[in-house]
């Protein structure tokens, strides 16, 4: 069997099979760009969410100093206070000691006399 091209002009059975040259080649080249359209579409999916993770892990970072930084903070406040109060309850209770003690000699000054 053989096709009937010999009706058509053969210009035209030229531009035919240019045209089904080209819409080849053109499929060939989308098929082949396909994996490169996907690999783009992927690798900017990857980029995104690296972005946003690293945007995440910033944050977090930002918050965990911070979180530490208010600890520390507290803790000093905290030593701070709890040696004043320290302090200043060891020295009345050596001044009401001494006192007791003064009150008793001369208790006892006053005896002997």
């Amino acid at each position: 069997m053989q096709l009937e091209t010999s009706s058509r002009p053969p210009a035209m059975a030229e531009s035919f099979e240019a045209a089904a040259v080209e819409v080849a080649l053109a499929f060939m080249v989308t098929t082949k760009a396909v994996p490169v359209v996907v690999a783009a579409v992927v690798a900017k999916v990857l980029l995104v969410v690296v972005a946003t993770a690293a945007e995440i892990v910033v944050v977090v970072v930002v918050v965990v100093v911070v979180v530490v930084v208010v600890v520390v903070v507290v803790v000093a406040v905290v030593v701070v206070v709890y040696s004043s109060i320290s302090s200043s309850s060891s020295s009345s209770s050596s001044s009401s000691s001494r006192r007791r003690r003064i009150s008793s000699s001369s208790s006892s000054a006053a005896a002997v006399v």
